[in-house]
């Protein structure tokens, strides 16, 4: 069973909604050492003490964090392949929306990648890969597979496609480049 992402935000009702991107960009400027609770608190709206009633470390705060925001990329990057648009338009927009509108946030944050780096190593609920992602790689494939695609060659395309965005996140310092190189990605896989 995935891990719900959802619940696990809900989970956390005690913080309001949308914070965690707030929570984020704390741990990205500051980097994950030189982060205090207070700066997570202030970044959250909430008090310090519901920080340490809800959460056991800043691991579990950054987990929490990068679960919320992961999840909401995922749905509008599903919603992407569901909108306007030819077939390559919608899987770069897909890709766009995923990913690729967190490139200028990481490498414009001092601590940028290594929050990045960290939340890659993540467990999420005990699964071996976040929910966010195979739910983006299945709905990535059934798109395929909807363009004609045989399943072993969207599994194959949904792959390559997959490994090509993460690259291009490492390297493009703004949504524009990484959407220029997924564009080419795209048009060679597809």
């Amino acid at each position: 069973m995935l891990y719900n992402y959802r619940q696990f935000c809900q989970e956390t009702s005690m913080i309001p909604d949308a914070e965690h991107f707030k929570v984020i960009e704390v741990f990205s400027n500051y980097g994950f050492r030189k982060t205090s609770m207070s700066d997570l608190a202030e970044a959250a709206g909430v008090s310090r003490q519901t920080l340490y009633n809800r959460f056991k470390s800043k691991e579990d705060i950054l987990h929490w964090a990068m679960t919320c925001c992961s999840g909401d990329s995922a749905d509008k990057a599903v919603a992407a392949l569901e909108g306007e648009g030819t077939p390559q338009d919608r899987i770069v927009t897909f890709f766009a929306r995923w990913i690729g509108d967190y490139a200028p946030k990481i490498h414009s944050a001092p601590h940028g990648p290594e929050i990045f780096d960290m939340a890659m190593t993540l467990k999420h609920g005990g699964e071996e890969e976040p929910a966010s992602v195979v739910r983006c790689r299945e709905a990535l494939v059934r798109f395929l597979m909807g363009m004609g695609k045989s399943g072993a060659e969207a599994v194959d395309a949904a792959f390559t496609m997959m490994m090509a965005s993460k690259g291009l996140m490492l390297v493009a310092q703004d949504t524009e480049t990484f959407v220029e190189g997924m564009g080419k990605v795209v048009g060679v896989v597809v």
